[in-house]
C-alpha cells in the first residue's frame, strides 16, 4: 500500500475525478480531495490538494513519475512521507 499527495487541483476536481484519473496507474484503495467550509458556512470548497492510496507501491511510483494534468493545470504528485519504500529520484 502506498499513498501519494496531489496538489494544484482545480476547485472543480472532486473525489470521483481523482479516482478516475489515478485508477489508470493501478488499484486505488482510497482517494480524497481536501475540503473546508466556505466563509459563509453554506458549502464545502476544495483546498486544491488531495491524497490517493494505491494497493501497490509500483502504481504510486508510476503516478509520481508520470504525473497528471487537467486542462492547462499540471497537478503536483508526490509520495507521502508516511510511505515506506519509495524509490522516486529527487524526492
Amino acid at each position: 500500500m502506498a499513498k501519494v499527495f496531489v496538489g494544484d487541483l482545480d476547485a472543480s476536481v472532486g473525489d470521483e475525478e481523482l479516482l478516475r484519473r489515478f485508477s489508470e496507474f493501478g488499484q486505488v484503495l482510497d482517494c480524497k480531495v481536501n475540503v473546508e467550509q466556505s466563509k459563509d458556512g453554506r458549502q464545502t470548497v476544495s483546498k486544491g490538494t488531495g491524497f490517493v492510496v494505491f494497493a501497490e507501491l509500483i502504481a504510486a511510483e508510476l503516478a509520481c513519475s508520470v504525473g497528471k494534468q487537467s486542462g492547462q493545470r499540471v497537478w503536483m504528485v508526490r509520495p507521502c512521507c508516511t510511505t515506506v519504500g519509495f524509490n522516486t529520484p529527487g524526492v
